[in-house]
């Protein structure tokens, strides 16, 4: 079994047991130093973006999703002549744990988020999305002479 990188682009989905009308679609942009992972998420719902951090160690992936766009206001403060609005991330972090499949391409596993309301838990799933750009790019390259050639070629075409 080859040890596989899980830095790229990923294209996921999540479900919410017991809501459906919860799940949501996500993208994912990952990078990797060292075992540990840091990135963005975009998820398609009203959520919107998160930051996520966490450890990769293959097969073994765990991560912390922190939403960003929506704030809850936690409290408003009078200052002197200022109202200063205090708010907070979008509710509590969500916990990611799972598995990425032999091949590098897949990942699966599940999500927890603690609350003061009490624990929530489903499952996600994930695919890499550059792997075919990449496959893409390696059957398309040319050399570097022919690359500068077609730069030329188009600095040519512009003037």
């Amino acid at each position: 079994m080859a040890k596989q990188e899980i830095a790229g682009k990923w294209r996921g989905h999540y479900q919410v047991p017991h809501f459906p009308q919860h799940d949501s679609t996500f993208t994912a942009f990952i990078s990797e130093n060292s075992g540990f992972i840091e990135g963005a998420i975009e998820d398609d719902c009203q959520l919107g973006e998160a930051t996520l951090t966490g450890s990769f160690s293959f097969p073994s992936v765990q991560f912390t999703k922190v939403y960003l766009t929506q704030g809850r206001i936690d409290d408003v403060v009078k200052r002197g002549n200022q109202t200063v609005i205090v708010s907070s991330f979008y509710g509590p972090p969500v916990e990611y744990q799972g598995t990425m499949t032999d091949d590098g391409k897949e990942m699966s596993g599940t999500w927890t988020i603690s609350s003061d309301r009490g624990n929530s838990r489903g499952t996600w799933t994930a695919y890499r999305l550059d792997e075919k750009k990449k496959t893409k790019e390696r059957s398309n390259q040319t050399s570097e002479p022919d690359q500068v050639k077609q730069a030329e070629d188009q600095l040519v075409e512009v003037s």
